[in-house]
């Protein structure tokens, strides 16, 4: 076990002979954790390409180490090499290749590679290896949202554990209510959230009446000091019930101690309950213990430093002028990760390598996929990087707009970002 999710591990030598071991690894694990032909395939392909560029650049005695994890709705596989190996401007979902370019076509595994899967991260270990991780959902069956189905309620609601037996019978009433709204997106496939939540990727709490009639629904997972949210879902409007949630919900994470519950795309039935900026909602459950810092350019300092006076949350902010001023100190080409939602139109991007060329590049990732019909583009920004801090500066010259922040995740301080397409 790894992480209390099933994993398995293979390391060899980066030579033509070990490619079809490599392969049957991956095809092996994918079976052993679930994944059909459909979904094994894709992934299957992206390795072959990862292996096939990483072998002619590689020296001797270089190898690549492979993990695969099952993380319960999705697999993750993980390829670890020498850092060296990689030009990460490949790995753009704009890179075009051509023909009469030899050294484009030699990148364009990589970008067969970052197609192939339904999210693409890259990261440098302590030891100055590259990780890159690969990840393939798992297919389900959507459901269909049927009228809302007339229920009378009680006086009394409690919250209990959620059943996993009867998260369709929830989804289905959730579907009805919030059908075409940011909320409905983790209720679309009962079988993944069941998927989730067997396997600890979410907690959460039904609300029911004493006739046992599901009347709603707090879902959350622990990500650093705070609690990522989605809900409220209540198919009443008992302000009873929803504190009945939100005390349940205090109940099942006290032993995280998080100071902070978080929802970014919040329902209208969050009002009067949370502090709402924006499309987001913020509830306060613990006193912070202490105060971080975030890392910010010039022109962002007043906007993060009110959007945290509102919220109460102390912070210690450092403005950082130098990267802005002397940016030749950046490697030449950025590279950005696309999580990719074709149904919702919509992208959210992140670092995976900063650059001098990052504010064209943004440009560009902008100009295709606008041209493709994506209308909702987001930008993750870490504002607990140093070395990012000049990404603020970069996404303000690429037409991107400062949205929300997602305080204390696992990533430290998240600035979201938007892009208005007209």
């Amino acid at each position: 076990m790894d992480e209390m999710f099933q994993a398995a591990e293979l390391k060899v030598p980066l030579n033509q002979e070990f490619l079809p071991l490599v392969l049957s690894y991956v095809e092996s694990s994918a079976k052993i954790f679930g994944l059909g032909e459909s979904e094994t395939t894709p992934l299957i392909l992206a390795t072959e390409e990862i292996f096939s560029f990483l072998m002619f650049n590689a020296k001797s005695a270089d190898e690549l180490a492979l993990k695969c994890r099952y993380r319960g709705s999705y697999l993750e596989l993980i390829a670890k090499f020498t850092a060296e190996m990689l030009p990460v401007e490949s790995l753009n979902l704009t890179s075009k290749i051509s023909a009469d370019d030899d050294s484009a076509l030699e990148s364009m595994g990589l970008m067969i590679a970052a197609r192939s899967v339904d999210k693409l991260h890259l990261d440098i270990d302590d030891e100055g290896n590259m990780l890159l991780y690969m990840i393939k959902n798992k297919m389900y069956k959507k459901l269909e949202p049927e009228p809302m189905p007339e229920i009378t309620y009680g006086e009394r609601f409690t919250a209990v554990d959620i059943d996993v037996e009867r998260i369709e019978e929830f989804c289905k009433l959730a579907l009805a209510k919030y059908h075409g709204t940011p909320a409905a997106e983790l209720v679309e496939y009962p079988e993944r959230l069941a998927d989730m939540i067997s396997r600890g990727d979410f907690d959460g709490c039904f609300v029911e009446d004493e006739k046992e009639q599901i009347a709603g629904a707090l879902l959350w997972k622990s990500d650093g000091k705070a609690l990522i949210g989605h809900g409220l879902y209540l198919f009443t409007q008992s302000e009873v019930a929803a504190a009945a949630l939100i005390d349940g919900c205090s109940v099942r994470s006290v032993m995280l101690k998080p100071f902070l519950l978080f929802i970014k795309d919040a329902t209208e039935d969050t009002k009067g309950m949370f502090l709402k900026v924006k499309s987001s909602a913020y509830l306060t459950m613990n006193p912070m213990d202490k105060v971080s810092g975030v890392y910010l350019c010039p022109r962002l300092v007043s906007y993060v430093r009110d959007y945290f006076k509102y919220l109460g949350i102390a912070k210690n902010i450092y403005e950082q002028m130098d990267d802005i001023d002397d940016i030749s100190k950046l490697s030449p080409k950025s590279a950005f990760a696309a999580d990719v939602d074709k149904e919702n139109k919509a992208v959210t991007l992140s670092v995976l390598w900063l650059g001098q060329d990052a504010v064209q590049n943004l440009k560009n990732h902008v100009e295709v996929l606008q041209k493709e019909g994506f209308l909702n583009i987001t930008f993750l920004l870490e504002m607990s990087k140093q070395s990012d801090a000049v990404m603020g500066e970069f996404l303000l010259q690429a037409g991107f707009t400062p949205d929300v922040i997602i305080p204390e995740t696992a990533e430290g301080d998240i600035l979201t970002w938007k892009k208005v397409i007209s």
